[in-house]
Parts: structure tokens; C-alpha cells; sequence
């Protein structure tokens, strides 16, 4: 008898970015822009919002980013020194890392936009402060929608 697996969308979610990880090669690279020969990474737009999709889950799930974790959970101070630290980190290489629990993870957790704003502005870069609020547009929608309406829309 075959065994069964249930995938669900954040298995999907998990798969793109851990595909994105293999396509660059970028296990061994110091920063996740540059492969490991020293060659940039050229993303096209849908990798470059799956990469910031991917930041985002490694800044804000507490297996990555602890501190930031707590502060999102209790609006707390988002412009320390440890949560801007965990966003370079989550930035160059824990983006990498992210599996399914840490998605999970996001999903149940309560986090207002006026929250993720305040991080934004805090802690990203004012060129990639667009590309992370359409990450986390897509992200929240992802979260929002049902398994039921994914399957409709394949069929």
C-alpha cells in the first residue's frame, strides 16, 4: 500500500523557498546575494518577494529570531540593536533555514500590520521597504485563505 502524505500550502510555500535555496546554491554563501564562487545572484522579481516572504518567517518566528518574536507578540521596542541584528541575520543566511514549524509558526501568531510596519521602518532599508510590504501582503493573503479555495482554483 503507498504511504500518503497531506501537503499543504505552507509545505508548498517551504518547497518554493528551499528551491530557491538549491537553484543559487547559496548554502555556502556568506551573504545570500552572492554565490559561492563570488558571482552576484541575479533573482527575478517572483524569487526576490519569495526570498523577503522567506526574511520575513526567519525574523519573526522565535526558532530564528527570538527577540523580535517577543516584541512582535507584545508590541514591544522594535528599534533595539538585537532586533536589527536578527533581521541582518535573517537576511543573509536564516532565510535559508526556515521549514515548516516556522511557518506554522507565523501563521498562528497574531501580528498587526501597524506591528510589522514599525519593524519595517525600524529595521529595513528604505529601498527594500516596498518589496517586503508586497511580501507580506502576499503572506497575510496566503494565511487568510483557505486549503478549500487553493484546491478550486487548480481545478
Amino acid at each position: 500500500m503507498p504511504i500518503k502524505y497531506n501537503i499543504t500550502k505552507y509545505d508548498v510555500l517551504v518547497g518554493e523557498i528551499h528551491r530557491l535555496v538549491q537553484k543559487y546554491n547559496t548554502h555556502h554563501a556568506y551573504r545570500a546575494d552572492v554565490k559561492p564562487d563570488g558571482e552576484p545572484v541575479e533573482l527575478t522579481e517572483r524569487e526576490s518577494q519569495l526570498k523577503a516572504i522567506a526574511v520575513i518567517i526567519a525574523s519573526f518566528s522565535s526558532g530564528h529570531s527570538w527577540q523580535t518574536h517577543k516584541c512582535m507578540q507584545s508590541e514591544g521596542q522594535l528599534d533595539t540593536p538585537e532586533v536589527k541584528e536578527e533581521y541582518l541575520q535573517a537576511e543573509q543566511s536564516r532565510w535559508k533555514g526556515i521549514n515548516l514549524n516556522d511557518v506554522e509558526e507565523l501563521a498562528s501568531t497574531p501580528i498587526s500590520d501597524q506591528a510589522f510596519y514599525r519593524w519595517l521602518f525600524y529595521n529595513v532599508g528604505k529601498g527594500k521597504q516596498k518589496l517586503y510590504k508586497e511580501a507580506w501582503i502576499r503572506l497575510k493573503a496566503e494565511f487568510d485563505s483557505s486549503c478549500d479555495e487553493l484546491e478550486q482554483s487548480k481545478n
